[in-house]
């Protein structure tokens, strides 16, 4: 849907007609896709965000049959969307300061973190203690992203190099992660 609403949007800076926008379109992501680290800029963000399928598709399940309360849940949802805001708010300097590869690690390791404590406990005072670090595990990985397009790729591609980010990253990549997810959860649980 958004490629085609892309293509909707086709006169509106002026683009040619027909075969040289999508002509340049491919030539553009053939450009992104051979420039040095792009690659694995696409794969470090699908996998750290990807990460987060089994907590999306399935924590509030897992919580509530540990005997977790929809007010604790519903607690435990908005303490992450609000330290994911607070990061974006304030933390334009501790961004920059780190850098896309420091913030990449940063966002791998507090992932790490924290789906080991979720599939260690159930006990809320722990969970919301470790659920803060949702402001790294996807925030700062968000902002290594788009750190990174800005620092490395042209502004005349910055839209199809976000766009690609978008089909791998919340598309695709996520579409695996939860696939595999919805397969393990039954198996193995929180482990």
């Amino acid at each position: 849907a958004t490629a085609l609403a892309g293509f909707a949007l086709r006169g509106a800076d002026h683009d040619p007609p027909g075969d040289a926008v999508s002509g340049r379109a491919a030539t553009s992501i053939r450009s992104l896709l051979a420039l040095p680290g792009f690659l694995p800029m696409l794969v470090a963000n699908g996998l750290i965000q990807g990460s987060h399928a089994t907590y999306y598709s399935f924590s509030s399940v897992h919580w509530r049959a540990s005997g977790l309360g929809e007010r604790d849940i519903g607690l435990l949802w908005a303490e992450g969307v609000f330290a994911e805001i607070l990061l974006f708010a304030f933390g334009r300097r501790f961004a920059e300061r780190l850098g896309a590869r420091r913030l990449f690690v940063l966002g791998a390791a507090t992932s790490m973190l924290r789906w080991m404590v979720f599939g260690a406990t159930t006990d809320f005072g722990t969970l919301a203690i470790f659920n803060a670090l949702h402001a790294f595990s996807f925030g700062a990985t968000h902002l290594a992203t788009m750190g990174w397009i800005q620092a490395h790729v042209p502004r005349v591609a910055a839209a199809t190099a976000q766009g690609m980010l978008s089909a791998w990253s919340a598309g695709l990549g996520f579409v695996i992660a939860t696939s595999l997810a919805t397969w393990l959860y039954p198996s193995f649980g929180a482990g």
